[in-house]
């Protein structure tokens, strides 16, 4: 059979599409990520939410997360991003085998028929909404640079249940997993009421406090995908940390209307 390749379709948009320069700009973030000596100690990092904003908005906070990853090794990332062009009841599980980008192929995880055969309640097949979504994309080089290699199990989260998406992704989520949650955080308010409002998501997600992440619709693009996160995290006693916030208006945007966005890491263990 011949192999499904779902095309990178923001490059040159969202990232640079020239490979040297894509990947010179990722490990310029990621060495002044660096700067900061960012340190986990002995736990172990078993997942990341990360912005998936142009790099010039939101590449130094994504940096913050994916730096951590040097010297680590992970057979699998999950990774969930939001829909944001094309809805979604549940997840959408990719059709495709294969992810390319600037920076080369990704081979597909055979996970997802996994659960679409058992979960077709919560998984579904929604080619225009994973074809459309940039959300996945954005995230993907800086994984390439910092994993080098690693199989993908993409999922374009819409309507869904985060308790019940979580169950029946737990029993996937080993060891070998690193899960990846893409989301930015407030909307065009005002530079001050994006930071009171980002730092107040940003505090409930390390609270674990699913009622305050409920209080208002602009908090964070990915919400289902935290929540899913939450559950998870949550079930298998992992510890979130903040790592890096910063908003558009800090980076390469105007104060009057600002997108938020913050790195947080999920560990398990000291």
């Amino acid at each position: 059979m011949t192999a499904t390749i779902r095309p990178c379709r923001w490059a040159d948009s969202f990232y640079p599409a020239d490979p040297a320069s894509l990947r010179a700009l990722i490990r310029d973030l990621h060495t002044q990520a660096a700067a900061r000596h960012l340190d986990l100690g002995s736990s172990r990092l078993r997942a990341l939410i990360l912005p998936h904003a142009g790099y010039i908005f939101s590449g130094l906070t994504a940096a913050h997360g994916t730096s951590l990853l040097h010297t680590r090794h992970y057979k699998t990332v999950l990774l969930l991003g939001p829909a944001h062009h094309v809805g979604v009841a549940g997840c959408a599980v990719s059709a495709a085998d294969t992810y390319r980008t600037p920076l080369g192929d990704i081979p597909l995880s055979d996970l997802g028929a996994t659960l679409l055969a058992d979960y077709p309640h919560l998984f579904q097949h929604n080619i225009a909404s994973e074809q459309a979504e940039h959300s996945l994309e954005v995230i993907l080089p800086f994984l390439q640079e910092s994993l080098k290699s690693f199989n993908l199990l993409p999922l374009v989260v819409g309507q869904a249940d985060g308790a019940a998406t979580a169950q029946a992704l737990a029993p996937l989520v080993n060891d070998d997993f690193l899960v990846v949650v893409s989301s930015d955080l407030s909307h065009f308010l005002d530079y001050d009421e994006a930071v009171a409002r980002d730092h107040q998501t940003l505090q409930a997600i390390i609270d674990f406090d699913l009622k305050a992440l409920a209080a208002n619709d602009n908090q964070a693009c990915g919400m289902a995908g935290i929540r899913i996160l939450l559950h998870l995290a949550r079930a298998k006693g992992w510890q979130p940390q903040l790592l890096h916030y910063t908003n558009s208006g800090d980076t390469a945007g105007d104060r009057s209307r600002v997108v938020g966005y913050g790195a947080i890491a999920f560990t398990e263990g000291k």
